[in-house]
């Protein structure tokens, strides 16, 4: 009895918890064949032991000899770049989508 006790404690704790917005999100890496010109001169910062640049909307990195972009903005990303755009130390999005 007091094991059922202790697994339903443990099954309303859970049944509380959430996952984080980004988890529930899937997070595609898409392949680009001609990747913009200017790529580069986007907003860039570190994701994941990766150089990204924000263009048009979208992450860029490199992989292997070519470019993918993220099919969505990881939290993480998302509110480092609006916080460097709140404060200034970054110009509003290059290119257009």
């Amino acid at each position: 009895m007091q094991f059922a006790r202790i697994v339903i404690a443990c099954l309303s704790v859970c049944a509380s918890c959430t996952l984080p917005e980004e988890s529930m999100r899937d997070v595609v890496e898409v392949p680009v064949d001609d990747p913009p010109a200017g790529l580069e001169a986007g907003q860039h910062d570190i994701y994941k032991g990766r150089d990204v640049y924000y263009y048009a909307h979208h992450w860029y990195y490199r992989r292997g000899k070519g470019w993918v972009y993220l099919s969505e903005e990881p939290d993480e990303l998302r509110s480092r770049r609006q916080r460097q755009l709140g404060e200034g130390q970054i110009a509003p999005d290059r290119g257009s989508p």
